[in-house]
């Protein structure tokens, strides 16, 4: 997927979320963005994303620590890292940017 495609889809469903306060997008090549995203009341949801490599994060920061994530690497593909031990790496079926944005609000509610 294209960087430009990738945006799209993850704006529409940042759109959807009551709680995201600002969009920080940084673009580092053609190929590679980091997307931060402040939540209210304080957090930061992280995603990066590598269109040459496939790439996706996808992190959940309070207080400078991992509380959930959501990623795909080549080297262990789709996984989970759960709110209850986020150094897991719990294999995962693949998921759309909607798809993962719907379990990040399902989680963001449930740490409020």
């Amino acid at each position: 997927m294209e960087i430009n495609q990738f945006l799209i889809e993850l704006n529409k469903g940042l759109a959807t979320l009551d709680f995201v306060e600002t969009v920080e997008i940084e673009q580092y090549s053609v190929t590679y963005i980091k997307v931060n995203v402040i939540l209210k009341p304080k957090g930061l949801l992280s995603i990066w994303y590598n269109a040459i490599r496939r790439t996706q994060s996808f992190s959940i920061i309070l207080d400078n620590n991992r509380k959930w994530g959501f990623d795909f690497d080549n080297r262990i593909g789709w996984h989970e890292h759960p709110l209850n031990n986020p150094n897991l790496h719990v294999s995962a079926q693949s998921k759309t940017i909607a798809e993962i944005i719907e379990k990040l609000k399902e989680i963001w509610i449930s740490i409020e």
